[in-house]
């Protein structure tokens, strides 16, 4: 049993406050600029390959029994053009997604998923895809291999069980709260049985991890999932309706959920973790965290539901708390020295531009919370106008999701899988 180890969310929580606060919210200086011209191609190209692999879709091998390697590798080539071409990732970016175990993972844990709740929507799995991918990143991070692990699994699946419930308009704040008394004892290790089949299945998910990390050997694991549990259901004071900055301390509440939930991504792969290697995925886990509610600043507004980007968003525009978080970016992975071998520059080189190009999208998506001469001036480094960004958000949503819908013998979600990774 590992009785020196020290969970150090609360110490990481207020460097990192101390460095947001001391972050430049100047405009962020960029690598690359895109003129109208380039915009304007590229996004000819992209309606090409939407189109191309909207056909592709379409015209599916409709059995996960059959042999569709073809069909998988036109899917492949396509996502190449995107990433190669079109977004420019560069080095070898679009090859770590679809050849760096991403895909074998993504199609196992699909398959993992539908078997263990058959009901699922495949907007529930791709949520908890999401974590799982962030888990890989983690995984190349610490040298480790890319796959499928039942830990993986088990808290990533946690997210759209747990998240959804706790933000749902639906369920009382007092039955939140009692939920959440009952899961703690469960994460610490305490005899208590599930109220019903919802929970049971959260249960289940936990016994999971215990399966893969035993307690006693691995403390750290489950002082990361307390930390998160304790962070989760402190955000429910983010739904408590319009709330002034002195009311509560919404900076503290996001810093501890997004870096303790990345913090506990890295636990659950790794084991142990150095101080440095801790302290590099919390700050990770804050950008995640705050990147989500610059997304969602729109639908957080009109519920009431108070984040930084919310809360400000009712008095002033979000330019500079946008620049001052792709600064906060910049500097977690430029200045980072713990992860140096090739693999792993070439990670965060391909988490740098990612990361670029969702919180653009974000501002894109939102342009109402922004000022025009804001927007125009990150407009450059968009490799698309914002104006087609938008709508090719509406139009890949509407119709790739209407395609994931199908209620086909097999889901769609799950051929597509298995077909990129063959």
């Amino acid at each position: 049993m590992n009785c020196e180890y020290k969970y150090r969310a609360d110490e990481l929580k207020t460097e990192y406050l101390k460095e947001w606060w001391n972050t430049s919210a100047e405009f962020p200086v960029f690598d690359k600029t895109y003129s109208p011209e380039c915009q304007k191609s590229a996004e000819r190209k992209m309606d090409s390959v939407i189109d191309q692999l909207l056909a592709e879709v379409r015209m599916n091998p409709g059995s996960i029994q059959k042999d569709y390697s073809a069909w998988g590798l036109r899917l492949r080539n396509l996502l190449c053009v995107i990433g190669d071409e079109i977004l420019e990732l560069g080095g070898t970016g679009t090859e770590i997604l679809l050849k760096g175990g991403y895909c074998k993972v993504t199609s196992d844990f699909i398959d993992k998923a539908r078997s263990f709740d058959s009901s699922i929507k495949t907007a529930d799995i791709l949520q908890a895809m999401r974590n799982a991918w962030i888990m890989n990143c983690i995984q190349v991070l610490l040298g480790r291999e890319v796959e499928f692990t039942p830990a993986m699994f088990a808290y990533s699946m946690l997210y759209p069980y747990t998240d959804n419930y706790l933000d749902s308009m639906d369920v009382s704040f007092e039955e939140k709260q009692r939920f959440g008394d009952r899961f703690k004892l469960k994460l610490a290790g305490k005899p208590v049985k599930a109220k019903n089949t919802y929970e049971t299945r959260i249960f289940k998910l936990v016994e999971m991890i215990e399966a893969q990390y035993g307690r006693d050997s691995y403390p750290q694991v489950y002082e990361g999932l307390l930390a998160i549990h304790d962070a989760q259901q402190k955000s429910l004071r983010q739904q408590k309706g319009l709330l002034s900055p002195y009311e509560a301390d919404i900076p503290g509440i996001s810093f501890a959920k997004g870096g303790s939930s990345v913090l506990a991504d890295a636990f659950l792969i790794n084991g142990i973790l150095t101080e440095a290697q801790e302290r590099f995925m919390f700050g990770f886990g804050i950008f995640l965290q705050l990147s989500d509610d610059a997304q969602d600043v729109e639908i957080d507004f009109k519920n009431r539901h108070m984040t930084m980007f919310s809360q400000t968003a009712g008095k002033w525009n979000l330019d500079s708390v946008i620049s001052k978080l792709l600064n906060f970016m910049f500097n977690l992975i430029d200045n980072d020295k713990c992860f140096i071998s090739p693999e792993m520059m070439e990670q965060k080189r391909l988490i740098r531009s990612s990361c670029i190009f969702l919180i653009i999208s974000a501002a894109a998506n939102n342009s109402r919370k922004y000022s025009k001469e804001y927007l125009k001036r990150l407009e450059r480094y968009s490799p698309f106008r914002f104006s087609y960004l938008r709508k090719l958000y509406k139009r890949a949503g509407k119709e790739f999701y209407s395609l994931f819908e199908k209620n086909d013998t097999v889901p769609m979600d799950s051929i597509i899988a298995r077909a990129l990774s063959v």
